[in-house]
């Protein structure tokens, strides 16, 4: 397993991690963009739906860090996880039960 540099180590990682922020509406709109409702993301991130409710909410600390990174390695770099593929094929079925 190959060890992180620390910030004193490595000064990109400064601006690695300021990437990585998001506010509670870009993280609530990053889900949106995905198609995602919070259930869905809350399955696709092995977390609970209070969690992602409790990160959309302004008056909270904000999204987890580890999630807003998984969202954006999702939303700019196509990482398909096997959990989100489970979920778009569910939402897949339920379009095409409900057109017959």
């Amino acid at each position: 397993m190959t060890k992180r540099a620390s910030p004193e180590q490595n000064p990109d990682i400064d601006d690695e991690l300021e990437e990585d922020r998001m506010t509670a509406e870009e993280f609530a709109q990053a889900r949106r963009d995905l198609g995602l409702s919070q259930r869905q993301l809350a399955y696709v991130l092995g977390t609970s739906e209070r969690s992602i409710r409790k990160w959309e909410s302004p008056d909270k600390f904000g999204p987890n860090p580890v999630a807003v990174r998984v969202v954006l390695w999702i939303l700019e770099d196509g990482f398909q996880p096997p959990e989100l593929l489970e979920v778009r094929s569910e939402a897949m079925g339920a379009v095409a039960a409900s057109s017959l």
